[in-house]
């Protein structure tokens, strides 16, 4: 049993591992109630990976269907929010309630499936309930609306492809692309700002890395989207990632070098690199997976199959997402092992438009030692058994290549991919696009990417995709753009055997599409979310950290809560990365029950909080005025807020586009930014032990906004907005202390209304959308503040339930009567 109190049955059913469970079950008398931490048990567990059969032979064996966690969540809950339909479908047979309420949000399974927008499980949850409160009605309606749009994939199948019509409108008029490349360029689909997003991303890898004294975090390895700088939104490129968008994080797992039998290309005196990581020093919950591999210690050599390379041993399902929320984004974890060299990479063998420097570049990657990662997938029916080839960072390289109108073609074509064609019944993944893309990339000339041909590439684009649907074998989609032998598969529904019947609603949603491109895009066009003039890129790298045993010291965690507070003094002025910890350390000991932690000396704390840095300056005086609090002097928590508020401060909200060049967008120059501005002042904190709030402020007055606030979809992440603390205090110290009179009436309103605005200027987050609301209701000369936040902000709130629930009771007359004058 681990020390979270997860027993080998809840490893088998994370991982899916039917055949273990029942041997587990069968002949070791598992403890099939057994709960971990929070009141995990093995059906727990089970549900959220979805695998049915797993989950029916708990059942079997006697497992309750609806233990609760410590929060009240079900299975059904997890199934629900997982979108594990197959096995949500199984807990309902078996008696599941789909009404049941957990207590931390309120929230029925029905309430979760609709809340994350899983269509399927939310049907079979409301045809499981007939007498479902009508409460429900308007949610749901909106949740299936967007499936009922679209025409239903029960036709004939389709046994060739017709002829595409003509790329034309209902009206007529052909597509402008002048006017799809405007909306783009207005919704920060650019060269200058994607190069922006992709050193953001390296400031962020840079960051990580220097949080440990050793070499273990520097396994941590940003890529995907939002490393390359285009693809993490389709709806705008300013810094936020989309809600079904992720941050994707590999973790070098071994310090072995692998080799390909019959492909190798290595000298015999390459070395082993060196990184530095045993097995005990791997995050927890991937433990189990390297315990697995303890039969291949000796076999470095592994044999080459389209691909893939044979690697028995390894978890089915490698990756573990941590789900995203409103100011942090969902992660993807997966494990990397090092393979010696890559196999030899076709397109330098094949003719192309592939600029000889951009075709210099990926030849010196594809030739650095040990530079090809192995990662968690393989062919079908071979999970467990193959790893395969991973080139993410030669497509790292293409993508940071592309112009305004490749990068342009590519967010069009992921927006199709994951909005349009896969809600059309389609089985597309985002890295069918990216190499759809590519070899738009390869194949086309250079003269042809002009803007106003963006609807003629895109519908180029997709009749190659539909020849390769139907050139390439069952289930294939298409084959890598780097290995002509590797196939990229389609996505499969409950890990059924692939055959040709997989592909035939992938292929009907495609055409579709193709034969209806002129009123999909326009639709794309209202789907386009468009910028402020030079509006900065949202980001806060201290909300991004992730969670990793490597780095769990810094974010909090039990162990950390343990240990006692350093001997000498914080008096040395920290680095930046050195300020998350800091903070955090000032927090608990402000913090009520902290115990023999808490200082005595006010004096002493306001001091050391003082050698905070002016790029923490917001941070710094708001724990300078929680101090005052926590020892009851709040006129002098106003006195302090006021100097920091009254004096014209403004926080950074943004990396400026215009801070350097666009050519000379690099981590450098992020960093050079929020060293000179006051840039740190959101943090992200992990409670220090289960079932108990990270930090506690009884000391603030009632009506100061919460905090910190817990983040709505993990269990124990705590976002911290010192800024949205500050001016909350502040308003509150004024009307509770009667000191109002310190502040001259005519400026006020204009202060405040300065506040707000630079907020709705920006991207929001739950604690800014909860003050402004909180200091704007029943202010009708803050009516038009509120008609902003729901018309400029509307998912933003949609994300945050709370404050969603919040606004709709405050605002309902106030936007009627301000739009009416319009």
């Amino acid at each position: 049993m681990s020390n979270d109190g997860w027993t080998p049955l809840h490893v088998a059913c994370r991982l899916r591992r039917l055949d273990v469970v029942k041997v587990l079950l069968a002949q070791t008398d598992a403890p099939v109630q057994a709960k971990a931490r929070r009141g995990w048990t093995p059906l727990h567990a089970a549900a959220w990976t979805g695998d049915a059969e797993v989950v029916r032979c708990l059942l079997k064996a006697g497992a309750m269907v609806a233990p609760p966690l410590a929060d009240s969540w079900t299975p059904l809950h997890l199934a629900a929010m997982c979108g594990r339909a197959e096995a949500l479908g199984v807990l309902l047979s078996e008696g599941a309630d789909p009404l049941q309420i957990e207590h931390r949000h309120q929230l029925t399974s029905l309430d979760v499936a609709v809340l994350f927008q899983h269509i399927d499980c939310a049907q079979r949850l409301v045809k499981h309930c007939f007498d479902f409160p009508s409460s429900y009605m308007a949610p749901l309606l909106k949740c299936f609306q967007e499936a009922d749009d679209y025409p239903s994939n029960n036709g004939d199948p389709i046994d060739r492809i017709s002829q595409p019509k003509q790329l034309t409108s209902v009206s007529g008029t052909k597509v402008n692309g002048l006017r799809l490349h405007k909306a783009l360029v207005d919704s920060g689909f650019v060269y200058g700002r994607a190069s922006l997003q992709a050193a953001v991303a390296d400031h962020l890898q840079g960051l990580i890395s220097n949080y440990s004294n050793n070499e273990s975090s520097k396994r941590l390895h940003l890529c995907g989207s939002f490393a390359e700088g285009w693809g993490s939104s389709v709806c705008r490129l300013g810094g936020r990632v989309d809600e079904d968008s992720d941050i994707d994080i590999s973790e070098y797992v071994d310090d072995r070098l692998y080799h390909l039998s019959g492909k190798c290309q290595c000298n015999s005196d390459v070395g082993v690199k060196s990184i530095n990581k045993s097995a005990a020093e791997t995050s927890d919950e991937r433990a189990d997976e390297l315990a697995a591999n303890t039969e291949n210690e000796d076999k470095t050599t592994l044999k080459y199959e389209k691909g893939h390379v044979w690697f028995s041993g390894y978890a089915a399902h490698p990756a573990r997402t941590q789900y995203g929320c409103l100011g942090r984004p969902a992660m993807d974890m997966a494990l990397m092992y090092c393979c010696c060299a890559y196999p030899k990479v076709d397109i330098f063998e094949s003719p192309s438009y592939l600029s000889p420097q951009l075709l210099k570049q990926l030849r010196e990657a594809t030739e650095l030692p040990n530079a090809c990662p192995l990662v968690g997938a393989s062919l079908p029916d071979m999970e467990g058994k193959q790893l395969r080839i991973s080139t993410k960072w030669l497509e790292l390289l293409l993508v940071r290549s592309f112009t305004d109108v490749q990068g342009q073609l590519y967010t069009i074509l992921k927006y199709l991919f994951k909005r349009v064609i896969n809600k059309r019944g389609g089985q597309l993944k985002s890295f069918h696009a990216k190499t759809l893309a590519f070899r738009m990339l390869r194949e086309t000339p250079p003269d042809q990417w002009r803007p106003e041909r963006l609807p003629e590439l895109t519908a180029e684009a997709l009749d190659k995709l539909a020849e390769d649907l139907r050139r390439t074998g069952p289930g294939i989609g298409m084959h890598s753009f780097f290995f002509n032998d590797s196939p990229l598969y389609l996505k499969r529904s409950n890990n059924l055997p692939s055959s040709a019947d997989d592909k035939r609603p992938t292929l009907r949603a495609v055409l579709d599409v193709r034969n209806s491109l002129d009123q999909v895009l326009t639709e794309f066009l209202g789907h386009l979310q468009p910028l402020r003039p030079n509006a900065a890129l949202d980001y806060h790298p201290f909300m991004l950290l992730p969670r990793s045993k490597q780095i769990k010291q810094i974010l909090g965690s039990k162990d950390s809560a343990r240990q006692k507070p350093p001997q000498s003094k914080p008096t040395a002025q920290p680095k930046y990365h050195e300020l998350h910890e800091r903070v955090r350390h000032f927090l608990r000991e402000l913090s009520v029950g902290a115990g023999v932690h808490c200082r005595i000396n006010l004096n002493a704390l306001l001091n050391d909080i003082q050698q905070l840095p002016d790029y923490a300056r917001t941070t710094r005086e708001c724990l300078a005025a929680l101090a005052y609090m926590r020892f009851n002097q709040p006129g002098e928590a106003l006195q302090k807020l006021s100097q920091l508020l009254l004096s014209g401060h403004r926080p950074l909200r943004g990396i400026p586009l215009h801070y350097s060049s666009f050519s000379m967008h690099s981590e450098s120059s992020v960093q050079h930014c929020l060293l000179k501005n006051d840039s740190a002042w959101r943090f992200c904190f992990v409670q220090e032990a289960p079932h108990a709030l990270p930090f506690r402020f009884d000391f603030l007055p009632t009506g100061v906004i919460q905090f910190p606030r817990r983040l709505l979809r993990y269990d124990d992440f705590y976002a911290a907005n010192f800024d949205a603390l500050a001016k909350s205090l502040y308003l509150q110290l004024l009307s509770d202390c009667g000191l109002s009179e310190e502040v001259p009436d005519e400026n006020q309103e204009k202060r405040i209304r300065g506040w707000f605005t630079d907020m709705l200027d920006a991207e929001m987050d739950a604690s800014e959308i909860d003050l402004l609301i909180e200091h704007c209701k029943a202010r009708e000369d803050r009516e038009d503040l509120l008609v902003r936040l729901v018309i400029e902000h509307k998912d933003t709130l949609v994300q945050s339930r709370t404050v969603h629930c919040k606004l709709a009771g405050v605002i309902s007359t106030s936007i009627n009567a301000a739009t009416s004058s319009w």
